[in-house]
């Protein structure tokens, strides 16, 4: 996670249940904002429903906040889509 992205997710105006998953990906994402956690680790880490992180993740997706990254089989990925400065 860096910083900058963590900042920039807090002045999202968003729903309290897609900003607390969205705060958990992007303390949990890599140098390239992508973010492994499965759904039930989010869950866990949140304290969300399975089916309440879920929803957050469709709602962040068709929002074009974050992008599904196919994992070949297994769990999918998360990327956090943010500006540039959050980025950097």
């Amino acid at each position: 996670m860096t910083e900058k992205s963590y900042r920039w997710v807090w002045k999202e105006d968003l729903p309290w249940r897609e900003k607390f998953v969205l705060l958990t990906m992007a303390w949990y994402a890599d140098g390239d904002l992508c973010c492994s956690r499965s759904v039930s680790q989010l869950s866990a880490d949140t304290e969300i429903s399975p089916r309440g992180v879920r929803g957050a993740i469709r709602r962040l997706v068709s929002s074009g906040m974050i992008s599904e990254i196919n994992n070949y089989g297994g769990e999918p990925h998360y990327r956090i889509i943010s500006t540039e400065q959050a980025k950097s």
